[in-house]
């Protein structure tokens, strides 16, 4: 976090992994560094990703659907699932959650 502007001025593209931001920064900490990190990469135009559990409950709870909207709000361009759920299982009803929920958002 020490050197997020120099990180992002030379990076392709910003990736908050959520699980490790936690370890390294604290678990308190996540939300306030995710809108950092999403909002530096707006600053140097980088492209930005959140990657978390987001859909390891199925279905989903609604710390889940916040903490989905709060990345979108925060400017993320995209969301990670891959981990969330093994070996592809229901890959595509994940995906078919995720777009529904994002379109519910009015954005």
């Amino acid at each position: 976090m020490k050197n997020l502007d120099d990180i992002c001025k030379h990076a392709d593209m910003v990736i908050v992994a959520r699980g490790d931001l936690s370890i390294e920064c604290g678990l308190f900490n996540i939300i306030e560094n995710q809108k950092k990190i999403l909002k530096t990469a707006k600053k140097f135009n980088k492209i930005s990703s959140v990657g978390t559990g987001f859909l390891t409950l199925y279905p989903p709870q609604q710390s889940t659907i916040a903490d989905i909207y709060n990345a979108v709000l925060d400017g993320a361009d995209s969301l990670i699932v891959s981990g969330d759920l093994p070996e592809g299982e229901k890959a595509v009803e994940a995906i078919t959650l995720l777009d529904k929920m994002l379109k519910s958002f009015n954005l």
